[in-house]
């Protein structure tokens, strides 16, 4: 919310300060802007040029037979991209309104009430809400941990995480035994506690976001989405909107449609493009398709190319490129408990009991632990 303020406040000051000023200068700012073929209002602003038409068409018809070829492809990709969109959607449906019946029955209660009498009661007050209870509990959850591991760094925060012995192993310290809220737990237990309500918050999450996104999430920066990434978020945005109407524009020079302009243009943060043709509904169907799906099936070319660059980073960069076998801890996050018991360049060996040789085998460990972090990623520590 914090990013949508800011833009549209941005875009409140530039819209007044733009109007002042055209007020000011008896018109001359709009007339300005009109002959540069710049449109603006507020929160949009665009730019139209006819620079590129003539090359369009030149493209086009040059290379008819092989565009032709090309974008026929791109119509029977579409085809069986709208049939795997129709079954998507009517699957996310399903499992949404699946969710929600299961709710209004109340059939969902008796999977949740370990969890509830596993946490104080203070934290499952009546009037609170699904996702207050699960903070509640992944609070309590993480402060138990916190302290267990504030525990065993008395003895083991100067030692290499190889070097360091198992909680079980110090089972019988004094000092872990009298580390207890209650006096009657000892602090193995109090992990467990901490653990179940952390598996329990884990899974309840899980199920809450699946039933209430179904198949589908939509990413929104800011929201689901760090707002430290928006820049690479917009730019990636930019390039594919401009390989979308590429893919337009060829097609329509090489049916011999007339590109009367293309235009860009910034719509609050997000930017975008557009092609203005002439004459696409004379055109017989297969030819108008061949234009409509162009744009989509360039997008799916350049998601299949950055797939296989990701893919292929490690060869390309061989020669300044290493790869480690062992999985190393580069670093960890501000305010995480593992803060000061954990060191950049430790070798990471297990996840609870699980051993851990790969990031396969890491993630298969942390499927099995169940155990939540709310900060960013996962930490885990033997």
């Amino acid at each position: 919310m914090g990013l949508l303020f800011h833009s549209v406040g941005g875009w409140v000051v530039l819209f007044v300060v733009v109007k002042i000023w055209e007020r000011q200068s008896s018109g001359r700012v709009s007339r300005w802007l009109r002959s540069r073929n710049f449109s603006f209002y507020l929160g949009y602003v665009s730019w139209t040029t006819t620079r590129w038409n003539d090359w369009f068409a030149r493209i086009g018809q040059q290379h008819r037979r092989w565009l032709n070829v090309w974008f026929s492809v791109g119509v029977g990709v579409g085809f069986l991209g709208l049939l795997a969109s129709v079954v998507l959607l009517l699957g996310n449906l399903g499992l949404i309104l699946g969710f929600l019946l299961e709710e209004v029955t109340g059939s969902r209660r008796n999977s949740i009430a370990w969890g509830r009498d596993a946490v104080d009661a203070t934290m499952f007050m009546s009037g609170e809400s699904q996702p207050a209870r699960i903070s509640a509990a992944v609070g309590h959850g993480r402060a138990l941990l916190s302290q267990r591991m504030d525990v065993q760094s008395q003895n083991t925060s100067m030692m290499p995480v190889q070097n360091r012995h198992p909680i079980e192993d110090q089972a019988e310290d004094p000092r872990w035994q009298s580390f207890s809220t209650s006096g009657e737990h000892s602090i193995l237990e109090q992990i467990m506690v901490a653990e179940s309500m952390a598996r329990h918050a884990a899974v309840a999450y899980e199920e809450a976001v699946r039933g209430r996104t179904g198949l589908i999430t939509p990413l929104l920066p800011g929201v689901n989405l760090p707002k430290n990434q928006i820049w690479y978020i917009l730019i990636a945005l930019f390039a594919s909107t401009i390989f979308h109407e590429l893919g337009h524009a060829l097609a329509a020079g090489a049916e011999n449609l007339r590109v009367s302009g293309v235009a860009g243009f910034i719509a609050l943060i997000f930017p975008g493009a557009f092609v203005q043709m002439v004459g696409i509904r004379e055109l017989p169907t297969w030819r108008q398709l061949k234009v409509v799906c162009a744009g989509a099936w360039h997008n799916i070319i350049i998601a299949m190319a950055c797939i296989a660059s990701i893919a292929s980073l490690p060869y390309l960069l061989l020669p300044v490129f290493s790869q480690n076998s062992e999985l190393m801890i580069v670093g960890i996050p501000q305010g995480s408990s593992l803060l000061h018991h954990a060191n950049s360049g430790d070798i990471l060996l297990s996840v609870g009991s699980e051993p851990v040789q790969s990031r396969s085998s890491f993630f298969r460990a942390l499927g099995k632990s169940k155990i939540l972090n709310s900060s960013v990623g996962f930490w885990t520590y033997p």
